[in-house]
């Protein structure tokens, strides 16, 4: 008699996420299963908890946490690119222009825009380039701050974890990446 096996593979549900609001999707049913905007995501995973029974929901839950690795790979190495090449210093968000300066904010030399806290996404962009580390000399210098007092200031109202040396002090971005 054989033996009836139990498939402990989670379901695989094809859908394709678009992320800006705005695109207008035009596609044959036949050609995708499923295409639709971001803010849909969230009720059609709702939809696909009333389907499935608590237990089997709770155990891909549990699967899916146990595996989960964070990815630490250092992109500008892995892809070979020129680390010259990354242009470095905080991005405007009103014109995307690179570098803005530092005073008591943020302020973009070409448009004028004004920030308190646009670093953040310079170091997590520096975080998904390079590193989820990132020592006072390296964020100094990519951030292209005036000082390194301004540059501790700066990290140290972040909150980051980081080691407890202060000589050498390395922090932890990986943090500021859920802010994604």
């Amino acid at each position: 008699m054989a033996g009836t096996a139990t498939n402990t593979n989670p379901p695989i549900y094809k859908v394709v996420v678009i992320s800006f609001p705005t695109t207008i999707i035009e596609a044959p049913s036949s050609s995708l299963e499923k295409v639709i905007h971001a803010a849909q995501l969230p009720y059609d995973i709702l939809e696909l908890e009333t389907q499935h029974n608590p237990k089997s929901m709770e155990h891909i839950v549990s699967r899916l946490i146990r595996h989960h690795r964070s990815l630490d790979t250092n992109m500008v190495q892995h892809f070979d690119i020129d680390s010259g090449a990354i242009k470095s210093g905080v991005q405007c968000k009103a014109c995307d222009e690179i570098p803005m300066q530092y005073n008591t904010g943020w302020k973009c030399a070409v448009c004028g825009h004004c920030s308190k806290n646009a670093h953040i996404k310079a170091l997590i962009d520096y975080s998904l380039l390079f590193q989820t580390t990132i020592t006072n000399e390296q964020s100094c210098h990519f951030l292209g701050l005036p000082s390194r007092k301004t540059e501790t200031r700066i990290l140290r109202s972040l909150e980051l974890k980081h080691n407890h040396k202060h000589q050498g002090r390395t922090y932890d971005l990986s943090s500021l990446l859920a802010r994604i």
